[in-house]
């Protein structure tokens, strides 16, 4: 069972069973990696940057001057990839929470949607000012980044305002 710990909200792995570890771990390593091959794929052009180009400029193509960085080989593998551990760790997440007691969920829940609003409410601003010209066009890897930042602070203080 998830215990947070004196200090903080972190996990203290001696109040978890040796499947409730594994499973944790799991989901967060493939979370981590995850992450960092869908921020590869967004940033190095090719369909996703294809995509996010169309939906900023409000339906114009790309420019052809930008040719995909990664080959059409290693993109759909790392595609694939991608969806294949973000898969694998929604399950193991999954599987986790089930293990936890009602105010661990309630807690993850608040966190995950109050975290999301945040980061989209953070976005639009930075939409706004980018329209406007005071701030660069956010990268891919900055809104991930960006939400996962949010939804931990969000849990850090839910967290540690209910548990204590």
């Amino acid at each position: 069972m998830y215990e947070p710990t004196g200090r903080g909200t972190w996990f203290k792995w001696s109040a978890l069973n040796r499947a409730e570890r594994i499973l944790l771990a799991t989901s967060l390593t493939c979370i981590g990696v995850g992450t960092a091959c869908l921020t590869q794929l967004m940033d190095a052009g090719g369909p996703f940057y294809d995509l996010g180009f169309r939906l900023g400029s409000g339906g114009m193509a790309p420019p052809e001057t930008r040719s995909a960085l990664l080959s059409p080989v290693v993109d759909r593998w790392l595609t694939l990839l991608t969806v294949l551990l973000f898969a694998v760790a929604a399950v193991l997440w999954s599987l986790f929470s089930a293990r936890q007691d009602e105010l661990f969920n309630r807690v993850q829940n608040r966190s995950y949607g109050l975290g999301s609003f945040i980061t989209l409410a953070a976005l639009a601003l930075w939409l706004a000012g980018e329209r406007i010209g005071w701030l660069p066009s956010p990268t891919a890897g900055w809104v991930l980044l960006d939400w996962l930042v949010i939804c931990t602070a969000v849990w850090m203080v839910d967290a540690r305002r209910l548990w204590q």
